[in-house]
């Protein structure tokens, strides 16, 4: 978590907070697959347990391979997740801040993913 970087360092701060994430107490964001399913020929489910802020709920990745299968160099891949609730997480903020901020309730998650092979 100590890895926020929106390129403004005192929202980066902020975020990191205990009015917020709280890194101090809450370092890590972990998640834990429970079972994989394929869902076409390049694409597939990971269900698994995201744990973020002390909460730990489930979640599905929708993972999809952006590279043609025959490539063996490199591999690309996207990751995405529905939209996640801030309050599932005990992300909140106090009342009154909560009613002015302006940060949406919900967010999404999105991976890319390049890996190449080791020469």
């Amino acid at each position: 978590m100590h890895s926020i970087d929106t390129r403004i360092r005192r929202r980066d701060d902020h975020l990191r907070s205990a009015e917020f994430f709280n890194v101090a107490k809450f370092p890590q964001i972990t998640f834990k697959s429970r079972s994989v399913k394929r869902t076409g020929p390049q694409s597939g489910d990971i269900l698994g347990d995201l744990t973020m802020h002390g909460v730990t709920r489930p979640i599905t990745l929708h993972v999809k391979l952006l590279t043609p299968i025959n490539d063996t160099s490199r591999t690309r891949w996207t990751v995405t997740t529905e939209p996640i609730t801030r309050r599932d997480f005990n992300l909140m903020f106090a009342t009154a801040t909560e009613a002015v901020s302006g940060i949406s309730q919900t967010a999404g998650i999105n991976i890319e993913i390049e890996a190449k092979r080791a020469e």
